[in-house]
């Protein structure tokens, strides 16, 4: 029976990404079967790659793959970005679990990732994507031309904005609330119990800015090791700046995401348990902070949506 499920969902992926495939070159776009088969195979082991070591659950997989295989098709630098961030997310989550167990409820601190939590990480990305694929007729490039005021530029660098939010944050969450042992609410400055939603801390700002650091560097990385790299008529726009705006996308995303979840989300302390839990209503629990209106990935998508609009208008402003 599982061969079967198994068989029907590779199935239907199939078909989701010749389609798509075959839209965009039916609009007369570039883009090559040797990409459309590149684009499936690699989303396909990296989603495969996470079923099989529990970072995703299987239902997350099908998911994995749509996300990845739309902006491998879109940009290759976007989909180098998000493997790197599912790669080192996946290995933070794990990194010593076991403390951040002692102040955090079970059910928030897994470490499989569902189909949810995938779809909210990388829906804005994928959005740029789908709209890069819509208006490109190159199937890849630099990020930046002679002037940044274009379209494929801002989907690009609203993706890179989108990525390095989810990045940074991650990295915050989970490096932040070991090494972050007093934590502020970043409403109102006030000590709060580790784990609470929007709660700051150096180490946690120091790795929410590395996140986005690293983000920044892979796209440059990428995009220098491609076969589109620097054109005569790209060179009054410097490629590098990538690399700092990664940085302030993660950094920024991160403090976006910290202030919606100290206001929009619920935080809890068990009394009984000594952990913190983001369900309101259960006995011996004291509210610290937030309203009960997003849960977690509506927090993450909301300020990924918000990150992504930002890092253009910063790239607009410095160049």
């Amino acid at each position: 029976m599982r061969a079967f499920y198994f068989s029907l969902g590779f199935g239907i992926l199939f078909v989701f990404s010749l389609t798509l495939w075959l839209i965009v070159t039916g609009r007369g776009d570039s883009i090559t079967s040797l990409r459309w088969g590149v684009a499936v195979v690699l989303s396909l082991s990296v989603s495969l790659y996470g079923v099989l070591r529990k970072s995703l659950d299987p239902p997350a997989g099908p998911v994995a793959f749509i996300v990845g295989y739309t902006l491998t098709l879109a940009d290759s630098s976007l989909c180098a970005c998000m493997i790197a961030f599912f790669l080192s997310s996946s290995r933070l989550t794990k990194w010593r679990k076991g403390e951040k167990a002692k102040f955090e409820a079970k059910e928030d601190g897994g470490t499989a990732r569902d189909w949810i939590q995938v779809l909210c990480n990388g829906l804005a990305a994928c959005t740029a994507s789908l709209c890069l694929l819509y208006i490109s007729r190159e199937g890849g490039g630099l990020v930046l031309g002679p002037l940044i005021i274009n379209a494929p530029a801002i989907l690009r660098l609203a993706g890179l904005g989108a990525i390095s939010c989810c990045c940074g944050d991650t990295w915050a969450s989970e490096i932040g609330s070991v090494l972050g042992l007093r934590p502020i609410l970043i409403t109102n400055l006030r000590p709060v119990p580790r784990g609470t939603n929007g709660g700051v801390s150096i180490p946690g700002l120091l790795a929410s800015g590395s996140g986005g650091l690293f983000m920044g560097t892979v796209y440059y990385i990428t995009q220098a090791l491609s076969t589109y790299e620097y054109s005569s008529e790209s060179q009054s726009t410097p490629q590098w700046i990538v690399i700092p705006l990664g940085l302030m996308g993660g950094l920024f995303g991160s403090l976006i995401d910290s202030v919606l979840g100290a206001t929009l989300q619920y935080t809890g302390y068990d009394e009984n348990k000594g952990v913190i839990i983001h369900c309101p209503g259960e006995k011996g629990t004291k509210h610290i902070s937030g309203y009960n209106i997003l849960s977690n990935n509506g927090v993450n998508l909301v300020s990924s949506c918000l990150t992504a609009i930002l890092i253009p208008f910063i790239a607009v402003l410095l160049t």
